[in-house]
Formats: C-alpha cells, structure tokens, sequence
C-alpha cells in the first residue's frame, strides 16, 4: 500500500478549526500535519532551496527573480522594490 505524499494530522478538529475561521475568517492550524510528514516536507524544500524563485506581479505581468539576481540588488534596488510591491498592494491586487 503507498503511503500518501503528507497526511494531514488525524488530531485535528476539524469543527473547531471552521468555528474559529467562521469567527476570525482566518485560522492558523499549529500541527497541520503528521510531524514526521511535516519533517519529509521541510527536508524536501531544503534540499530545493536553489531552485525557488521570487515571483512578483506588476499588473498584468510577471516577474521571476532567481536567487542570484536577488543576490546581486544592492539594498537601494531591493528597498525600490519593496516600495513598488507595496504600492500595488494599497491600490490593487499583488502578490510576492
């Protein structure tokens, strides 16, 4: 029998969890899932770490920094930046 990739933490409450985001319209789930599951996953993304990308929209097009050119901005770049990302975010839809 195969193993699911992460199971989700058979601990959970699952109707205390709908409660709170009900109330809140957000929840925050500690444990989500089996820690062993959760150790594979942080292992895996660790191991991936070169290959993650920074992705920012400007509107209706994308930009994907890869850790080298994130690495040679200077903080002037990356603080203009940070300010055009945030300026979207006040007027728009924006993700980083």
């Amino acid at each position: 029998m195969t193993r699911p990739a992460f199971r989700i933490n058979p601990a959970l409450d699952p109707e205390a969890l709908a409660r709170e985001f009900a109330r809140a319209g957000r929840v925050h789930i500690p444990d989500f899932l089996v820690a062993e599951d959760a150790e594979r996953l942080l292992d895996h993304l660790k191991a991936a770490e070169e290959e993650w990308r920074l992705v920012i929209n400007a509107g209706e097009k994308l930009f994907e920094l890869d850790r080298k050119t994130q690495g040679e901005m200077d903080e002037g770049q990356r603080e203009a930046l940070d300010q055009a990302v945030n300026a979207q975010a006040r007027a728009g839809f924006q993700f980083r």
